[in-house]
């Protein structure tokens, strides 16, 4: 969500490792490091970079929370279920949960979340929020 509001360059990626860096200093179990937040960061922000961050919309959204779901899950695979094979039934569910899951929360969730700030006018201050607002008087 980071880069379709703030739509810049390394917005992702900065994004995930500060917030890495706060779950680390509160004590989460779950914050396995700078790698994976890097990671994540990098694959969420490929969808854009391939479209020169110039294409912002539902479709490049979905792509990208599919790509983080792939990285996360072959992340999880690797180093946290190590004696899970890719194509046993569990890694083989684990993945399709992952896409799934990518796709819905991470790609249509934020679109239509970061579409429901930019309605309030909040995001107004940002070429987000601008363009939204230019779309929708173009449209009424």
């Amino acid at each position: 969500m980071a880069v379709i509001i703030l739509r810049k360059p390394g917005a992702a990626v900065y994004v995930n490792l500060v917030g890495s860096a706060a779950e680390m200093l509160l004590g989460n179990q779950f914050s396995f490091g700078f790698a994976s937040a890097a990671l994540q960061g990098v694959f969420a922000e490929l969808p854009f970079a391939l479209t020169r961050y110039r294409v912002f919309n539902l479709p490049i959204s979905m792509t990208s929370g599919a790509l983080v779901a792939l990285e996360y899950g072959v992340y999880l695979m690797l180093f946290r279920y190590q004696g899970v094979s890719f194509l046993s039934p569990r890694g083989v569910i684990h993945m399709i949960s992952e896409l799934v899951g990518g796709v819905l929360i991470a790609g249509v969730m934020s679109w239509y979340l970061y579409r429901a700030i930019a309605a309030t006018g909040a995001l107004d201050r940002f070429a987000s929020g601008r363009a939204r607002r230019d779309d929708a008087d173009r449209r009424g």
